[in-house]
């Protein structure tokens, strides 16, 4: 019964690793926003935001922010 409880334990460390590095990466044209203090940086987090989830709108927030 041991044996599971650590390979739960791992398994849950892992998912969480992933799943907040998969958050840090969904919204880094908003964080690169604010890194540089870009003056749009409100419309490019609410389009990261709404929109980021489409790969279209994730590549256009991303270029946007890069290119200034």
């Amino acid at each position: 019964m041991e044996n599971y409880t650590k390979a739960f334990f791992i398994a849950l460390v892992i998912y969480i690793t992933i799943l907040i590095l998969l958050i840090l990466l969904y919204f880094l044209p908003s964080i690169i926003a604010i890194k540089k203090k870009e003056k749009n940086k409100v419309t490019i987090i609410i389009i990261n935001l709404f929109l980021g989830w489409t790969l279209i709108g994730w590549i256009f927030t991303l270029i946007w922010v890069i290119k200034k």
